[in-house]
């Protein structure tokens, strides 16, 4: 039967659902999902997705060739450190088990094919999205035949292969076939955007060989990756997304963006017109499965890894209210990212400082200058890097001396001011975060861009099952609209992005 708790964008039933045994790779997959990481149940969950691509890879037509790549990419979620990393900021992520998975076949024909797998499967417009590659470099990507605009996916591919085109010219020689089937819910604060990108990367790297030849590609998130170039790809990513240049590689207006003149501080570039960090790009391909990643940003660092404690799992509600960052929430994400430079600006205007970001005005303040006189935007940059953040980890490396209620205050604060002061929050993710504690989570919270999204708590993962069950209950017995777009699951702290072969 269906799993009762599936997510994503409405991909068929599991065969056999979850507990399924194989699918038509064999069990032969499952085993070596597996062995990067995933649990059972994860690798059971991927396999069929995985199966799903394949499918939709070829779709009977004989000019794409055999698949030559798969990638296995997860969501995140964020524990701690709400709208930090574009401003320097410090956080607490960990990867979910659930994800995007992604396979590449090489074309006969000068084009890049994008098929949405799960899309194509519900016979729904937009599933293929094609960009034909002349011997300029592609072209303007087409939607499928006698429609009009394609779904908010086609942004990705479409940003990332023009950006491609000028980053590394001439690369993208002949053409490919990339398709990929997700088990994430979009719009949902688990970053489902940044990991398909990150597929998309992959797969595309994998045909091409983008920056270190076929025969070299690192796998990012596996220990023959290592961090240094890991974290590279991540900036890259992360600035591939938002728009921003990177190193020597300057950056474009967005696609569809309005002339007017370029943005006074340079950020407005081609991307999706999101102006994040790399929060995202660095949690889904630095995560090892059992362990949280402390991650410093602007210069993006990965701090240490922190284990989850053992016997203890992650329950998320997604709260159906969708936060499209490449859609209607734009706007509203990108105002506290704009209000945080804001706030940098007027500092340097005060104290005649250069300091690029509220990360490094926080570096050089003294014990007895807090930067109040800055506003509450800065008060909740503070308090989320310098004291929810360390009193979390230190609760988690000391669990069984009194961690779980001294994290469930340090996270209740945090929750606290993404209501009062980010203003990101709605009424669907308030009562989540509150009625989890009172159900006897001993931390809960928000995460993501908000503005709609999700929320984790932490159980005992012997208590998972059934607090799944009271959880959705009491939040469709108050919010009775959402039955058909809310999703609950648990969830490990899972592994980074892997190549499956």
């Amino acid at each position: 039967m269906t799993d009762p708790h599936r997510t994503g964008r409405g991909s068929p039933a599991e065969p056999g659902g979850e507990g399924a045994g194989s699918t038509a790779f064999g069990p032969a997959l499952v085993d070596v999902l597996q062995g990067r990481g995933l649990t059972a149940r994860g690798a059971r969950r991927a396999a069929c997705r995985l199966e799903c691509a394949r499918a939709a890879l070829r779709g009977g037509d004989d000019r794409v060739g055999e698949a030559v790549a798969a990638f296995q990419v997860p969501g995140r979620v964020e524990l701690v450190g709400k709208h930090v990393d574009y401003a320097g900021g410090r956080s607490l992520v960990a990867a979910v088990e659930r994800g995007i998975s992604v396979m590449v076949a090489p074309a006969r024909e000068p084009v890049l094919v994008f098929v949405d797998a799960d899309g194509r499967e519900r016979g729904e417009f937009g599933a293929r999205f094609e960009v034909p590659l002349g011997g300029d470099g592609p072209e303007e990507g087409r939607e499928d035949a006698g429609h009009g605009e394609g779904p908010v996916w086609h942004l990705y591919p479409r940003t990332m292969v023009r950006r491609l085109a000028r980053d590394v010219p001439g690369r993208m020689d002949g053409g490919a076939v990339v398709a990929f089937s997700s088990s994430l819910p979009q719009a949902a604060g688990l970053s489902s955007s940044t990991a398909l990108l990150t597929a998309l990367w992959l797969a595309l790297d994998a045909r091409f060989g983008l920056v270190t030849g076929p025969s070299v590609t690192p796998l990012p998130g596996t220990p023959q990756a290592p961090v240094t170039q890991t974290l590279e790809l991540a900036r890259y990513l992360s600035a591939l997304e938002s728009g921003r240049p990177h190193g020597g590689l300057p950056g474009l207006r967005p696609v569809d963006a309005p002339r007017g003149g370029p943005d006074p501080e340079g950020v407005a570039t081609e991307g999706v017109g999101t102006e994040g960090g790399t929060q995202d790009h660095a949690a889904i391909l630095l995560a090892r499965e059992g362990r949280l990643t402390h991650l410093r940003y602007r210069p993006l660092e990965q701090v240490a890894e922190i284990p989850l404690p053992e016997g203890w799992v992650l329950v998320v509600a997604s709260s159906g209210v969708r936060a499209e960052k490449a859609g209607g929430a734009l706007d509203a994400y990108n105002r506290l990212s704009v209000e945080a430079r804001e706030v940098a600006a007027r500092w340097r205007e005060r104290t005649g400082g250069d300091e690029p970001h509220l990360g490094a005005i926080l570096d050089g303040l003294s014990d007895g200058d807090p930067g109040a006189w800055m506003g509450p935007r800065f008060s909740q940059f503070r308090a989320e890097c310098l004291e929810i953040l360390p009193s979390v980890v230190h609760a988690l490396e000391a669990w069984d001396a009194g961690g779980p209620e001294r994290m469930g205050r340090a996270v209740d604060r945090s929750q606290r001011l993404a209501e009062e002061i980010l203003g990101n929050q709605v009424p669907e993710t308030v009562f989540l975060a509150r009625s989890a504690r009172r159900l006897g989570a001993p931390a809960a919270s928000a995460f993501g861009a908000g503005f709609g999204g999700a929320v984790w708590a932490l159980v005992p993962a012997e208590a998972a099952g059934n607090f799944v069950h009271r959880w959705r209950r009491a939040y469709l017995d108050r919010f009775p609209r959402r039955a058909t777009g809310s999703h609950f699951f648990t969830t490990p702290a899972g592994p980074g992005a892997f190549r499956v072969f």
